[in-house]
């Protein structure tokens, strides 16, 4: 018959099964439940000496939390060991290891952010997220992802504009010397921009959404032989596909043949790549936005960009329609020169895991202690829990904070001014911070990143017929009170920390 024929043909040529299971229809399932990579509890490292932290939440202070897809690298100019990151903007912290099974979080801070408050200057806050690494030099050159965002009165002429009025993103470049463990940008900013939408920031403009590229790829290498370096720029905030300035909301393919360059990157413009991204209207206010809006493919953000082995072409895995709620989908394409990619497949998550999380919270059997109160004078609105032994004090968003609890009118003590300034101040109050509830399991799995161990390439950027799913997993750390009364999961403990974790689950492709 003619199936049979075409099999032998390609076992003639030296097909490997991969080849024939990419004639049927392509599946990938989760087969065990998530491990641990980094354990947030037991492993984040001690706050810088910064007194004034309340919260690791507040601009200046130390997080030590995974905010970003996962990154890796196998450093052959150094020890050998594998390097990992999952950037954050306030002290980006690393993990290294033998392995991608074997990774240790290190105390090290590898990057922090500029925080350069000119719009025109890209280089506010920075989240390290699209590596290649070069064996031969023991260098890494980065696309990184940029937010403007206005947080700080002292230092920002537009505190008070609250998101988004205040917010716009970017991508640029940097680059790492020593295989990760220090960086800087790989041009003076702002000619180390990659990718901007030209419009001049103003009141006007922010009012409208979330603006700016983002989230960038890692990088993979053309397998042609042709030196194209291509990754994935999401364009807006909005999953809708909705077009925000003139550009369309959705991921759009880039390439360039020069690492090094910034400006070198074009973007797929609905043809050919012949879309220039890192135009600064800031520096050439002549700049004509139209000139400069790529093509979006899909609405898949936080990607992975591979060669899959395998299947013999390449592959994207991301969010389902840019939301990782909805799950982690893959798509492939034989080329990437001319990308032809088929239709996105849904991971199968089975029952280990689950892109909306496993958090449960359970009523406790403790009584509300302590009470509510405001400054006699009534010269601050702002409320106040107290403790029962007159110690500590949270303040408190509204007047029924929990279930069944109210914080005003005849539940409120008024007190003097002397009396809530001895208490020492604690994060908001909670729910759970008081007891009345307990909280286990993840809120939420965020920012997949599909890697094979086994991979030959230092990069990572090829797997095979198994994978392992990288996941930062949010914790169910705390029991929030919501507008209708209904208690939910908050990833800010009890103590103010933001609880994160490092998970990953193996992947079978089929």
């Amino acid at each position: 018959t003619l199936l049979i024929r075409t099999m032998l043909e390609l076992l003639l040529l030296g097909a490997s099964s991969a080849s024939l299971a990419s004639l049927a229809s392509p599946t990938a399932r989760v087969t065990a439940e998530p491990a641990m990579v980094y354990d947030f509890r037991k492993e984040h490292c001690p706050k810088l000496p910064q007194p004034w932290c309340s919260s690791d939440t507040i601009e200046g202070c130390d997080a030590d939390i995974a905010d970003a897809p996962m990154r890796m690298w196998r450093r052959s100019g150094g020890d050998g060991t594998v390097f990992s990151l999952a950037s954050v903007d306030l002290g980006s912290r690393g993990l290294s290891g033998p392995d991608p099974l074997h990774l240790k979080h290190e105390c090290v801070l590898y990057a922090n952010s500029t925080r350069l408050e000119s719009f025109g200057d890209y280089a506010k806050y920075e989240w390290i997220q699209g590596g290649r690494y070069f064996k031969e030099n023991n260098t890494v050159y980065a696309l990184t992802h940029m937010e403007w965002d206005c947080k700080n009165a002292e230092t920002c002429p537009y505190y008070g504009y609250q998101p988004p009025l205040s917010f716009f993103s970017a991508v640029t470049l940097m680059v790492s010397t020593d295989g990760g463990g220090s960086w800087a940008h790989a041009r003076p900013p702002p000619q180390h921009l990659v990718a901007a939408q030209p419009v001049r920031w103003n009141v006007s403009v922010g009012g409208g959404p979330n603006y700016g590229f983002r989230s960038p790829s890692g990088v993979v290498e053309a397998r042609d032989g042709s030196g194209w370096f291509y990754a994935t720029v999401s364009a807006g905030w909005d999953n809708a596909g909705d077009v925000v300035l003139g550009q369309q909301s959705g991921t759009c393919m880039m390439r360039t043949r020069d690492l090094t360059d910034p400006a070198a990157w074009r973007a797929w413009g609905g043809s050919t790549y012949d879309v220039v991204l890192s135009a600064n209207p800031y520096t050439d206010p002549a700049t004509d936005p139209a000139r400069h809006i790529c093509a979006p493919f899909t609405r898949m953000t936080y990607n992975s960009l591979v060669w899959s082995s395998f299947y013999k072409q390449y592959m994207l895995m991301g969010t389902n329609q840019g939301a990782d709620e909805g799950g982690w989908i893959f798509m492939l394409s034989p080329d990437l020169a001319q990308p032809a990619w088929s239709p996105p497949v849904l991971l199968d998550l089975g029952e280990f895991i689950s892109g909306t999380g496993n958090g449960t919270i359970t009523k406790t059997n403790a009584n509300f202690t302590g009470r509510f109160v405001l400054l006699d004078d009534h010269t601050d609105p702002q409320l106040w829990w107290e403790d029962a032994d007159r110690t500590v004090k949270r303040p408190v968003g509204s007047c029924e904070p929990c279930p069944g609890i109210g914080a005003c009118g005849s539940n409120m003590t008024l007190v003097p001014a002397a009396e809530l300034d001895r208490l020492e101040t604690l994060p908001e109050f909670s729910c759970g911070a008081v007891g009345l509830y307990n909280t286990t399991g993840y809120s939420s799995f965020l920012y997949p990143t599909l890697v094979d161990p086994d991979s030959p390439s230092d990069n990572f950027d090829e797997v095979g017929a198994t994978a392992q799913l990288f996941l930062v997993a949010s914790a169910c750390a705390n029991a929030l009170s919501t507008p209708g009364g209904v208690v939910g999961c908050g990833v800010v403990d009890p103590d103010g920390l933001v609880v994160r974790d490092l998970v990953r689950a193996p992947i079978t492709f089929a």
